[in-house]
């Protein structure tokens, strides 16, 4: 979990840094901060849903594969499937909001002179 906390924290920041100019716009058109963090936090969860998915799908196809390491629990259990994927995107969700709220603190002036 910290490590998918670490990586979702680090592409939304990169995220925000690569998009400041069009964040900086928005707030200059008077842009709510909700509607600013929606926009950041939306996308970090789109990124992590499609690669909770990709995960997803490959743990149905390699199941078999894993029964023999798996004690106690059917690697094709739906509860547990469900279970981890919703930990997941609550961590992703959770580690989007701190660059989310730096992006309703950028400075449109500042963002659109330094271009």
């Amino acid at each position: 979990m910290l490590l998918t906390a670490v990586g979702v924290y680090g592409l939304v920041v990169q995220s925000v840094e690569r998009r400041a100019r069009e964040i900086g716009i928005r707030v200059a058109l008077g842009a709510r901060a909700v509607l600013v963090m929606g926009m950041v936090a939306r996308s970090a969860v789109a990124t992590a849903a499609a690669g909770t998915l990709a995960g997803c799908a490959t743990a149905l196809a390699l199941g078999g594969a894993l029964k023999s390491v798996i004690y106690g629990v059917d690697a094709r259990d739906p509860v547990s499937m469900s279970i981890a994927v919703a930990v997941l995107l609550g961590v992703a969700l959770l580690a989007a909001l701190i660059p989310a709220l730096r992006a309703t603190r950028i400075d449109p002036i500042q963002v659109l002179r330094s271009e």
